[in-house]
């Protein structure tokens, strides 16, 4: 996660640096869902294949009370849902009750979506033989031309880097934006573009 370190003396901002962390950080989640009533889906590669495992779902307000005991289950190749859903499955999660925590079993389908917390960039660096800083200077320049306005934070994934735009209600702006119908369609028009200016990395 970026974050943006004072000076020696403590009086000013200097140039933002990432933090590094040995174990998954639920700060960006939060920072993302901002606490909405909706329900964040997480799921994780299985070991033996490329296929994802659907592990369960918490409600967005939920995620600093159970994170820390779900740590385990989190450590390696996890992912979480970008957009909140209106609910979880049906069901208890086995994952989550061998670490002690009762949740319902992740849902994540696209026609559940209840809120549209980002539009995002994920730049694969280790694909593009590129490190982190030249992915971070594409951004840079991107918005120093005026193609995309400046990024609310950028996270390393561990293969490389992602570009976060925050999106929320403008009738209450600590919220992110219900997904009617309308603004979906707008949000995936929007969410091509970002991907089809990044296209080169």
């Amino acid at each position: 996660m970026m974050k943006e370190p004072l000076s020696m003396d403590g009086s000013q901002p200097v140039l933002p640096a990432f933090v590094d962390l040995e174990y998954p950080d639920y700060r960006p989640i939060i920072l993302l869902h901002r606490g909405n009533d909706g329900f964040v889906p997480f799921c994780r590669k299985r070991k033996d294949s490329d296929d994802f495992e659907d592990m369960f779902s918490m409600k967005a307000s939920e995620i600093e009370s159970y994170f820390p005991q779900l740590l385990p289950a989190l450590d390696v190749d996890s992912y979480f849902g970008i957009n909140a859903m209106y609910r979880a499955n049906k069901g208890t999660s086995l994952t989550a009750k061998e670490h002690g925590v009762r949740l319902p079993q992740a849902y994540k389908s696209g026609d559940g979506v209840k809120y549209l917390t980002a539009v995002f960039a994920d730049i694969d660096c280790h694909k593009l033989n590129i490190d982190v800083g030249s992915a971070v200077g594409a951004v840079i320049r991107a918005q120093d031309r005026g193609d995309i306005p400046p990024a609310s934070m950028l996270t390393r994934s561990g293969r490389g880097v992602w570009v976060w735009w925050m999106l929320r209600d403008e009738k209450n702006p600590r919220l992110p934006i219900r997904a009617w119908p309308e603004v979906i369609r707008l949000w995936c028009n929007v969410q091509r573009k970002v991907t089809d200016l990044f296209a080169s990395v």
